[in-house]
């Protein structure tokens, strides 16, 4: 089985038997349903040494071994089925290692166990199992155990019994002809109590309960467990008698109000104890500090440091700042548009002041007014008045610009005159000529000279019409403007020549 071999009967002699941990080159893993309660003279069986190897051991496997003394469970079984040990009447100590969860019915039944350590990776513990254990005094059933049939039933000698908090109902009969029982400790969890469990027991003196008052008022406890025993609730007393296997969890380090220790921790129902307390260190670690009182400039702040472990605090001084914290300040003396004027601020917390001086303000002129206009040979003149003192001022206006054509376009009997936009002026007047000197004869001959004016400063396009077909004509440009109610004109530009269609 399980690419190994199972052990199914026995037919030797041997009185102290070692199981092979092999069997032809193939490993021992398990021993099968009454394997050696089948043998005929299995009563002469004193000692059965088990291999590590072997992980299963069926049902009834010793079954009626009853001169059998010794047995080693190995640590690999996690299953003690029913009938496993049944009538093993010689059998007084047995090892159940750690690991086993199961302990199936009437396994230890009518077995002379006087010493037993159930370990608290047991989870299930099924009725009869101990049933006629004569010699077992003691019991702890650990927190880890769930289910609990009337395992315990007859054993005549059992004195003590703790009963672990996994566990919320006591079947019936669990604790039957216990004659000796003298104290029991039961769990807050507990809701039930089956008949015959608390009765029939000469010496049953008390009743530890785990709960309150109000929790055992709640336990629902049926017929016949009529006894005269103490009732104590509240009850914190630890059990462990060697049913847990611990291992270290946690290493905890000492700090400046707590005690460092390694903790150790059962694998099977998380139950927690320490060693290696060390004391605590008396050594705050605290954090970087915050100001909790401000500086001021003349006054020292505060600031202070928490222990980030304990929360004690300490604190330290802060030196004042020397720095002043000034108001808006008030005007003393207010400037002028030539003079200086004088502010004093005052600092809010200790009253310190300091002057300062406030800058001219300036004149503030007018729009002003042109008492000279420019021409296009000499400047302007605009004189300003300050608004608050009266003082005057006078600008220079720049010269008047003259004209400028930019170019003539001819066309059928008219052409177009174009120029720039001259600032300051009033308007324009463009001369045309049929000659170059711009006069009325030239050596005797008549000649076509007229004037346009453009009376629109911002208009910079003319066209002349009503003029000969195929004629040249030159064509020059003037600004003016009016000074005084008289037209002053800027000179002549220069001339372009133009050929109409």
């Amino acid at each position: 089985v399980d690419g190994g071999v199972q052990i199914v009967a026995y037919s030797g002699s041997e009185v102290n038997l070692n199981i092979p941990a092999t069997l032809n080159d193939k490993k021992v893993v398990s021993i099968g349903d009454y394997a050696f309660a089948k043998y005929d003279n299995k009563t002469t069986f004193k000692s059965i040494t088990v291999p590590t190897s072997v992980t299963s051991i069926g049902k009834g496997a010793f079954d009626g071994c009853s001169a059998l003394t010794s047995v080693n469970i190995p640590s690999g079984v996690k299953r003690i089925e029913a009938e496993t040990f049944l009538g093993c009447s010689a059998l007084g100590n047995v090892t159940i290692p750690y690991g086993v969860n199961f302990i199936g019915e009437s396994a230890f039944q009518n077995c002379g166990i006087y010493s037993l350590i159930i370990p608290c990776s047991v989870k299930t513990i099924k009725g009869s199992a101990f049933l006629g254990c004569e010699n077992l005094g003691n019991i702890v059933i650990p927190d880890s155990v769930t289910e609990l049939g009337n395992a315990f039933l007859a054993c005549s000698n059992l004195k003590t019994v703790v009963v672990g908090n996994g566990i919320t109902s006591i079947a019936q009969a669990t604790f039957d002809g216990c004659t000796s029982l003298e104290s029991i400790v039961l769990p807050a969890s507990l809701a039930s109590i089956g008949r015959y469990n608390l009765d029939g027991k000469t010496n049953f003196n008390n009743i530890y309960f785990r709960g309150t008052q109000t929790q055992w008022n709640a336990v629902s406890i049926a017929s016949n467990n009529t006894n005269t025993a103490t009732l104590t609730c509240n009850y914190n007393k630890k059990f462990d008698v060697g049913q847990h296997k611990y291992s270290v969890c946690e290493t905890v380090a000492p700090t400046c109000v707590n005690e460092g220790y390694t903790l150790n921790m059962c694998e099977g129902c998380n139950d927690v104890f320490k060693t290696n307390v060390t004391p605590v260190t008396g050594v705050h670690e605290y954090n970087s500090g915050a100001i909790t009182t401000p500086p001021t400039c003349v006054d020292k702040g505060v600031k202070t440091y928490f222990c980030n472990v304990c929360g004690a605090e300490k604190t330290e001084e802060v030196e004042a700042t020397g720095i002043h914290t000034y108001d808006d300040g008030i005007v003393t003396t207010n400037p002028s548009c030539t003079k200086e004027g004088r502010i004093i601020y005052s600092c809010t917390v200790c009253g310190d002041t300091k002057p300062e001086v406030l800058n001219p303000t300036g004149h503030t002129w007018n729009s002003g007014k042109t008492i000279k206009q420019p021409t296009f040979k000499k400047t302007g003149v605009n004189t300003f008045t300050c608004v608050v003192c009266g003082t005057t001022k006078t600008t220079t206006i720049a010269k008047l610009k003259a004209a400028a054509l930019k170019k003539v376009t001819k066309g059928k009997k008219f052409f177009k005159a174009t120029w720039k936009k001259v600032a300051g002026v009033d308007g324009y007047q463009i001369q045309y000529c049929t000659s170059n000197k711009f006069k009325n004869k030239v050596k005797g001959k008549k000649q076509v000279l007229k004037k346009v004016t453009v009376k629109m400063a911002k208009t910079t396009l003319k066209t002349v019409k009503k003029l000969k077909a195929k004629k040249t004509y030159y064509v020059r440009i003037r600004a003016y403007k009016k000074i005084n109610r008289k037209n002053v004109y800027s000179s002549w530009s220069k001339s372009k020549k133009v050929k109409t269609k």
